[in-house]
């Protein structure tokens, strides 16, 4: 599975060169390489997945390839981890290779790759946790805890919610195995978070890997009680700027919006038919599959608020799938296995939900594979041209090598390597293939900013007529979906500030650069 993984990301690994998100990574670890504070970046992930890039840039030289590589590392070990946790959830071997398939063949998005591995690796652990409860060694319950402390590194958010489903287990197990079950998976956690600790003393950066676990839980009920005022119709300003539009439900009877409706939609009613489903399970007394059921419920629960709230783009549903295709592969394993001592009503409902599964899984991989919001290889498409730079090699299409050529030619001919510029509203790559730093502690900028940093606006204008940078660029992308999100609308007041103060500007398809 290895050897398939590495064969096919390497068919694709240099293709395209995502400004946005894979370059807000890179940049943000070439700036800690440089030196710059920690506390002086606004970090929108949990540090530790930062300071990995900025320790292998030190290792192997500062390169955008390098980038590409770890994303897909993190791809293949979640893959194989899917493979693990279905194999141990269902005994099924064909089944777990296709589930790993799927995911292998339509990955998540690549930039955030971390998000299914931090899903992944808890739900392989808990899963080998919950098939043998009764019989859990010291060694199963401290992997538990372990994987669970390596995922608040990554994103503490799937750290709260992968606790509630391990204490969950450790209350299912027989009662004299509480203990044991629970000292040795707070062993595996304290383990992993002590040497995390101690890294990050020694790095001057432990407040913030600490205050980011106290951060999170606020930001996870704004998550939740957003996603009720949205699905309610009475969304806050703070919520309806931040967030993207999803298509509403006639959306599913047009033919241009129906897959990405049917993609949005079907998981949310799967995942709470199947909570319901597990919750009547315990009422009902058949207590012996409770713990497989609560672990898969959290497989796909931990990442559903991200998209169906926020983000129900194509992106952030890859990030969900992972976790998704061991829900759906224990739920067609169990109607299965239910049909096999019902009757022929039973049997059939069986088969209509396997097929309605699998039929939604078909239209993830046809969409996927052709789409460059996932990390399948449909982001190669037509790009055959290479662009280069000192920290980037990529291939691109033809519209796409002029649009990066011409501005790495506006940043070069205007600018010193090293120098501070400014690229807003979320294209911090653009630095990085230039070799240069940006100014602001914002990489990203969007409507909610001056909703999350009040005075956001006036500090920006007063730091940039101070430093002055030689080059800003500005691009005109709605980047919420709405006209209000587009940077010169929503920070009209910091552009006309930057018109004033500009000596030349270079006027693109969809982006101004200034020069100071």
């Amino acid at each position: 599975m290895v050897v398939l993984s590495a064969i096919y990301y390497s068919a694709y690994v240099g293709s395209g060169f995502n400004y946005a998100d894979d370059g807000n990574y890179a940049q943000v670890c070439y700036e800690l390489l440089l030196g710059r504070d920690i506390h002086d970046i606004v970090l929108s992930y949990g540090v530790t997945w930062f300071k990995i890039g900025e320790g292998l840039f030190h290792l192997f030289g500062v390169h955008f390839l390098i980038v590409r590589i770890l994303f897909f590392t993190c791809i293949t070990i979640t893959s194989l981890l899917v493979y693990a946790a279905v194999s141990t959830a269902t005994g099924s071997r064909g089944l777990s290779l296709l589930m790993t398939a799927i995911i292998l063949l339509v990955p998540p998005f690549p930039a955030t790759a971390f998000y299914g591995l931090g899903v992944m690796m808890n739900v392989a652990a808990q899963m080998r946790l919950a098939t043998r409860l009764r019989l859990a060694s010291r060694l199963d319950a401290a992997l538990a805890g372990a994987a669970l402390s390596a995922s608040f590194l990554l994103r503490p958010d799937f750290g709260y919610a992968f606790t509630a489903s391990l204490f969950g287990l450790i209350l299912l197990a027989p009662r004299a195995n509480w203990r044991m079950l629970f000292l040795n998976a707070l062993s595996g956690f304290l383990g992993v978070q002590a040497l995390a600790l101690l890294v990050a003393l020694a790095g001057g950066y432990a407040d913030v890997l600490v205050s980011q676990y106290l951060e999170y839980p606020a930001l996870i009920m704004g998550y939740l009680i957003g996603g009720i005022e949205r699905l309610t119709g009475h969304e806050s300003v703070s919520v309806a700027a931040t967030v993207l539009g999803r298509p509403g439900r006639h959306a599913l009877l047009h033919s241009d919006t129906a897959a990405l409706a049917l993609l949005i939609y079907f998981p949310a009613l799967v995942v709470l038919a199947f909570a319901l489903a597990a919750a009547a399970t315990w009422f009902k007394g058949r207590r012996e599959l409770f713990p497989i059921f609560l672990v898969a419920t959290f497989a796909a629960a931990a990442t559903l608020p991200h998209y169906f709230f926020f983000r129900p783009d194509l992106a952030h549903i890859a990030n969900f799938m992972p976790g998704y295709v061991v829900l759906a592969a224990v739920i067609m394993v169990q109607m299965n296995r239910l049909g096999a001592n019902q009757n022929r009503l039973v049997r059939t409902a069986g088969v209509v939900v396997a097929g309605a599964l699998m039929g939604h899984l078909g239209i993830y991989l046809g969409v996927g594979l052709n789409s460059d919001s996932t990390g399948a290889i449909g982001v190669a498409g037509d790009r055959t041209e290479q662009f280069v730079s000192a920290s980037v090699d990529a291939r691109v299409t033809l519209n796409e090598k002029n649009h990066l050529a011409a501005l790495q030619d506006a940043i070069a001919s205007h600018s010193q390597p090293g120098d501070s510029i400014i690229c807003y509203p979320y294209c911090p790559g653009v630095a990085f293939m230039a070799g240069r730093r940006l100014l602001l502690h914002n990489f990203f900028a969007d409507d909610g900013t001056p909703l999350r940093e009040p005075g956001w606006i006036e500090n920006a204008i007063t730091r940039t007529r101070e430093a002055r940078p030689p080059v800003i660029i500005i691009m005109d992308w709605a980047i919420n979906g709405t006209d209000r999100s587009r940077f010169d609308v929503w920070a009209a007041d910091y552009v006309a500030a930057i018109k004033e103060m500009a000596r030349d500007q270079m006027v693109m398809p969809g982006v101004t650069v200034y020069f100071l």
